[in-house]
């Protein structure tokens, strides 16, 4: 997320707001998912939190509340965000899953999993793009 250049949640009158969706964060970064969870809180949604693939799938087949993956393209660990992405579609046909990445060419890694611009949340970003990027993806 764009750190400097943001305000923070409650200066944003017109921001998109959950109404409690769960959203399982998926990031590598400690500190950009400290960021992020504070983030989504203050914007009413629910969180549950990943540093790899692998937590990421155990979290969802553990807990059938998550409402949408936000999920970094690379990560350590042996699986990617779209194949994270793929897996979880399996678990959860229909689960709304947002890419984020920092880098242009990670929106071609993988075929089958392939990520659209739509799907894509380029690095940095910030709270009024994410916001609206969650509601759009969960009211489709």
């Amino acid at each position: 997320m764009d750190k400097s250049k943001d305000l923070p949640v409650r200066e944003h009158p017109n921001l998109a707001k959950a109404a409690g969706e769960m959203i399982l964060v998926v990031e590598d970064d400690r500190d950009l998912r400290r960021i992020l969870l504070e983030t989504l809180v203050a914007l009413n949604y629910r969180v549950r939190d990943a540093g790899d693939g692998r937590d990421a799938l155990v979290i969802l087949s553990e807990d059938d509340e998550v409402d949408l993956l936000l999920t970094d393209v690379a990560l350590p660990g042996g699986l990617v965000g779209p194949e994270i992405a793929i897996k979880a579609r399996e678990m959860r046909p229909g689960l709304p899953v947002i890419y984020m990445s920092g880098y242009t060419q990670d929106a071609n890694i993988m075929g089958e999993g392939a990520i659209s611009e739509v799907d894509l949340l380029k690095k940095p970003f910030n709270i009024a793009d994410l916001a609206q990027r969650l509601r759009t993806a969960l009211e489709n």
